[in-house]
């Protein structure tokens, strides 16, 4: 089976959703499934990949190819869009990754014109919050127009889980889903780092007990929130630091900076930007506390990430595992109220003996659900049709 994975961009600037799609494209190739990615050159707000050329790079996950976009908002790439119509008969079917976007558009444009089934991962743009906050008059044109008649014609709907499915159904999507959750390299988390590693990238944070924060920068993550409960956790628990590990536009993270100084936070918080291999890892590792506050989130791969390194995790009901997790005893979930967040993220500060349990149940949670291979496995029996539900009345 051959399977074509269209995705507006794979820039790691871009969060969980990009960062993803090579695991993902991994997995299947480890199942049995010949995998090529189509994206944009973006590499992020005004940014582009430097060196790509017109044909195929072989990436350490795959094989890619790198179409130039023409604009930022969008993404619209035309040289994209008519290789699409030209070689999508080569494939069985054809993933599209993202809504409200040109190439996710286009690829599905494509599929159907030539008769090539096609399914969907809507990236949790179809989460109400988003679709709330976010170009709202604009969005609801182009569900409208667009991104709903596209979802009808998918062969399925990829959900990452059951909450961002449910999301779906209430924003009118009544096409069959699949729920095949987002799977790690576990490997990448086994708790065999070296424990000076934190030390050696924060060397700032040194004898302190760390809350950590890691995810893109963006409103509806909640670390406005956030900030307002650390400056009342720091009250009683004063040795206590924050890393805020991620980037985003730089007039919102700025807002936060000001945010955080006016709050007396100061020096106690350390904005260490975006963070990849090593230092993610050892920020993994060496925090006390995972918290990600969000208003919406369709899954949460940083968190997924946190709970895989063994850390007791405070969430959100926005946050897509969140209910999951804390069935599975892997995390504590309270509303987006400073003071709920500072009565839980004190509560595993305080408590050594309960927040190690919490973060053995995390792991073992990650190894159950959220695995490579059950990730590949999943996917290929969506493309073979052997998971697919009732379509819903």
């Amino acid at each position: 089976m051959k399977v074509l994975h269209v995705i507006p961009s794979i820039a790691p600037v871009h969060g969980g959703p990009s960062a993803a799609l090579p695991v993902m494209a991994a997995a299947l190739e480890r199942a049995g499934v010949d995998v090529d990615v189509v994206t944009t050159d973006d590499a992020g707000p005004g940014r582009r990949f430097a060196g790509i050329g017109s044909g195929w790079v072989d990436e350490s996950w795959g094989r890619c190819r790198y179409f130039p976009k023409q604009t930022d908002f969008y993404k619209v790439s035309v040289p994209m869009l008519l290789w699409l119509l030209r070689h999508v008969p080569d494939y069985d079917a054809v993933h599209v990754h993202g809504l409200f976007s040109f190439p996710s558009t286009a690829g599905a444009f494509a599929a159907r014109v030539r008769g090539v089934r096609y399914f969907v991962r809507p990236l949790g743009v179809l989460n109400q919050w988003g679709l709330r906050n976010r170009r709202r008059w604009l969005k609801r044109v182009s569900m409208e127009l667009l991104e709903l008649p596209l979802l009808a014609g998918a062969a399925a709907v990829q959900y990452t889980t059951r909450q961002e499915e449910m999301e779906a159904r209430l924003s009118g999507v009544s096409a069959r889903g699949v729920v095949v959750p987002i799977g790690l390299d576990l490997e990448t988390y086994r708790p065999c780092r070296n424990p000076e590693d934190f030390g050696f990238f924060f060397p700032q944070l040194s004898g302190s007990r760390v809350v950590l924060f890691l995810s893109r920068l963006d409103r509806k993550k909640g670390l406005e929130v956030l900030l307002e409960a650390f400056a009342r956790l720091r009250t009683g628990e004063p040795d206590v630091r924050l890393l805020v590990a991620g980037d985003g536009e730089p007039a919102y993270v700025e807002s936060l900076m000001r945010r955080a100084e006016t709050l007396g936070l100061g020096e106690t918080v350390l904005w260490a930007g975006f963070l990849e291999g090593g230092a993610k890892i050892a920020a993994l590792q060496g925090a006390r506390v995972y918290c990600l506050p969000s208003y919406s989130e369709n899954f949460g791969i940083a968190a997924v990430e946190a709970m895989a390194c063994g850390i007791p995790c405070v969430f959100t009901p926005g946050v897509g595992i969140a209910r999951e997790a804390e069935l599975a005893g892997a995390a504590l979930v309270v509303p987006a109220e400073s003071r709920r967040l500072e009565e839980a993220l004190g509560s595993l500060l305080r408590s050594p003996r309960r927040a190690m349990e919490m973060g053995e149940q995390a792991r073992w949670m990650v190894e159950r659900e959220y695995s490579m291979a059950g990730m590949g496995a999943g996917l290929k029996a969506m493309y073979c049709g052997e998971n697919l539900g009732e379509v819903p009345a």
